[in-house]
């Protein structure tokens, strides 16, 4: 009888090792994408086909999951999920990308394979193309007093009141969700809906205690990114819940999208220098002075712009060798704002906005008449936008000259365009 119990005794103890063993050696799936292939190019609501194969001999059953990452292979679209029973997953199905506010880029369609246990992930590059939006009006912030007052408008320019609100730093629409996100002077995000502007939700604690708050706010499909001043740049859902942070080292402050990544201007109260940081890459530099703005200039370098007393002076930032050089000459004048349309750089300073070239630096005056501040540049229509005070500005290209204009009774925080 004891005899028997050893032998059972050992026999269990064998099978579990082999279990055991067999656990130990179980590994990801293999997986291959065979359709699309590297640089499909797709719309960005578009249905293409997508075959992939799977393998796993120590699984019983597979689940294969598809869709669209941003270059930081972030996902913007739904994910598609598909499962198989066995050890072998043959997938040759129609994806149906329906993101309609993607902008036009470099994309990854993403394949992942999953035993339950492990996962393997590939990934082709995609093109998406953007499709056509239309322009329905404008969100303008007034500040008014402690609050900041809100007002709508179409097309023609003909502005309403329509919500009174917390002192605000700046605000963008988030034509997606519907959403007007405003960064409030308190050191929150406050997101309202539109066109019934309830507030949807409000993400608090992006000020740093002790700190003057400032602070920058963007929208990027398909999410809301923010400063905190205690050193992040975050992306924000439509639920007002962080989906992903980056890292900076100082308290940022201003945000630029340049190469599919955040470039910021931070600092640290109450130093007064800034710092260029490109979380991303983990790249920061240190000024020995302050920096007004930051624009992108061409695929490898940023413009540094710094208002030094009665001047305005210029450097390029290369964030590959992380180093700050002087460009062009200094210019006579109080700086207002930049943009950059299509590798066209613009500045206005004073009363004028020039043209500045590329290469060597120097500057050509394309437009008198009007300080203008907060340049934007509208596609849909072609036409640049900008604020002087409490005056919000239309102009065309080519020469440019303002077509439009309207008066608030306070001067303008932020403005964005409405699409739809």
């Amino acid at each position: 009888m004891k005899t028997f119990f050893y032998i059972s005794f050992l026999f269990i103890l064998i099978i579990s090792q082999i279990a055991c063993k067999k656990k130990d050696l179980n590994e990801a799936p293999s997986l291959n994408i065979n359709f699309p292939v590297e640089n499909f190019t797709v719309q960005s609501v578009d249905t293409f086909e997508v075959k992939a194969v799977a393998t796993d001999d120590n699984a019983d059953n597979l689940r294969l999951t598809i869709y669209v990452a941003d270059i930081n292979l972030q996902a913007v679209s739904s994910a598609a999920v598909y499962n198989f029973s066995g050890n072998s997953a043959n997938l040759d199905v129609l994806y149906e990308l329906n993101e309609r506010w993607l902008s036009s880029g470099v994309y990854y369609l993403v394949v992942t394979a999953s035993d339950g246990e492990l996962l393997t992930r590939k990934f082709v590059k995609l093109y998406v193309s953007s499709i056509s939006k239309k322009l329905s009006g404008y969100v303008v912030g007034i500040k008014s007093g402690q609050n900041c007052e809100v007002y709508m408008g179409d097309t023609n320019f003909v502005f309403t009141k329509k919500l009174t609100i917390s002192a605000s730093l700046d605000g963008v629409f988030d034509s997606y969700n519907n959403y007007i996100n405003v960064l409030t002077e308190d050191g929150k995000l406050v997101a309202y809906n539109y066109p019934f502007l309830n507030e949807v939700y409000s993400l608090q604690g992006l000020k740093k205690v002790g700190s003057p708050f400032k602070g920058d706010v963007a929208w990027k499909y398909p999410y809301i990114y923010v400063t905190n001043a205690n050193g992040s740049i975050m992306a924000v859902d439509n639920n007002g819940q962080p989906r992903n942070s980056f890292r900076t080292l100082f308290s940022p402050y201003l945000l630029v999208y340049w190469q599919n990544k955040w470039v910021c201007l931070s600092d640290l109260y109450p130093q007064n220098y800034s710092w260029i940081e490109v979380p991303q890459n983990s790249k920061n530099y240190q000024n020995n002075f302050k920096m007004n703005d930051l624009v992108c200039l061409d695929n490898e370098r940023c413009l540094a712009i710094q208002q030094d007393g009665n001047f305005v002076k210029f450097y390029t930032y290369k964030p590959e060798i992380n180093y700050l050089n002087s460009f062009g000459h200094t210019q006579n004048g109080y700086y207002n704002g930049s943009l950059n349309i299509n590798g066209q750089v613009l500045l206005s300073i004073d009363d004028e906005m020039y043209e500045m070239n590329p290469i060597y630096g120097t500057l050509t005056s394309v437009y008198q008449g009007n300080y203008l501040s907060l340049l934007k540049y509208e596609s849909t229509h072609q036409l640049i936008y900008g604020v002087n005070n409490n005056i919000f500005v239309a102009l065309k290209e080519n020469p440019i000259q303002m077509i439009n204009s309207f008066s608030f009774n306070g001067n303008i925080v932020f403005y964005d365009f409405i699409y739809e």
